[in-house]
């Protein structure tokens, strides 16, 4: 599949990623954007930023982060199994008393799964911690 259609860009960082910055805080010296699809949020905060099917890397990974966001990347991925691939492969970058946040839509009747595209779009629920959910968005925290 390809994951890099379904990232668009942006004049401006997403909005879960403000709320995070304006509400949480972060430090961005030691924060990643994981799947940052073309690297907007990266350079509107920046953050580093990587995208493992190598769409965009701002520098390499060097794990240890105290932040990581993870924006619209769980909802665009079909398989249950490789969503969680992603909350490992997230989990093991996080430092012993980082925290993750994975922003998901929450625009239920837009997102049915295939689109004719031929891309993904779909609901995601976890079973983690919801720091803010918006019409348009969830926010979930993840430590290790």
């Amino acid at each position: 599949m390809s994951y890099h259609r379904t990232a668009i860009s942006r004049g401006k960082p997403s909005a879960p990623a403000v709320w995070i910055k304006e509400n949480i805080g972060f430090d961005p010296r030691n924060t990643l954007d994981y799947g940052c699809g073309r690297g907007d949020d990266v350079r509107h905060l920046s953050v580093d930023g990587y995208d493992p099917k190598g769409f965009y890397s701002s520098k390499g990974l060097r794990g240890g982060y105290t932040t990581i966001l993870c924006t619209y990347v769980l909802n665009v991925i079909p398989s249950e199994e490789e969503r969680n691939l992603v909350i490992d492969a997230v989990k093991k970058l996080l430092s012993d008393d980082g925290v993750a946040y994975f922003s998901v839509r929450a625009d239920k009747k837009n997102l049915n799964g295939w689109t004719n595209s031929g891309t993904y779009q779909a609901y995601i629920e976890l079973d983690y911690t919801v720091v803010k959910k918006t019409s348009g968005y969830i926010i979930y925290k993840i430590t290790k």
